[in-house]
């Protein structure tokens, strides 16, 4: 078993008016339709369930506006992004972006670019800040690149910062000897219970 911690989240406020001059060859579409947005999403390195279309629409169910932002090269093909939510509070309101944005973090201007591009989205939306919440391993690397676009640690987390990675590649006696002796106990009680595990499909939900 091993764990897995995210960076801690940043916080940056869109307040600084965003120059369109001179910009790469990437640009903003008006936020892409769903099947090749989860496409890329399900492609990237860094994808998550998070920023994927359906977790945008059911958010939007429960007092968020979803959006976001794509940067697309010469054949339109999505090359960085992020899904964003947006939420009026009593004083302001914020956006965010769960385990996103989506860029190569080790290309400067492509990352440069999205930043520019979401900070012109929240100022448009009417946000006083963005918060991120990439799914970047904590290495000072990572706190360093976050910190040199200009973003700010938060104190205040939305989704958990660490993960528990658990190898199931084993048969079921392989791992059952990995567990405690009370976790061993738990499932053969259950069994003997009549609990039944099997794995689900699409019909199931």
């Amino acid at each position: 078993m091993t764990e897995r911690k995210s960076v801690a989240p940043v916080a940056t406020l869109p307040t600084r008016p965003v120059s369109l001059a001179d910009r790469p060859p990437l640009a903003q579409s008006p936020f892409v339709a769903a099947a090749p947005w989860d496409e890329f999403v399900r492609n990237h390195p860094h994808g998550h369930l998070l920023q994927t279309s359906a977790w945008g629409a059911l958010k939007s169910q429960f007092g968020w506006r979803d959006g976001g932002v794509a940067l697309l090269d010469e054949t339109g093909a999505i090359r960085a992004g992020a899904l964003l939510l947006f939420r009026r509070t009593t004083a302001l309101t914020i956006g965010y972006a769960p385990r996103g944005p989506l860029t190569n973090w080790q290309d400067h201007t492509q990352t440069a670019e999205l930043f520019l591009q979401l900070q012109d989205t929240c100022q448009r939306a009417g946000a006083a800040l963005l918060k991120i919440e990439p799914d970047l391993p904590d290495t000072p690397d990572h706190r360093a690149v976050l910190l040199g676009y200009g973003l700010r640690p938060s104190p205040q987390t939305v989704q958990p910062r660490s993960t528990i990675m658990l190898d199931i590649t084993g048969d079921d006696d392989t791992i059952m000897q990995c567990m405690k002796s009370k976790w061993r106990y738990n499932v053969r009680l259950a069994q003997r219970k009549g609990v039944i595990v099997r794995e689900a499909t699409a019909a199931d939900l």
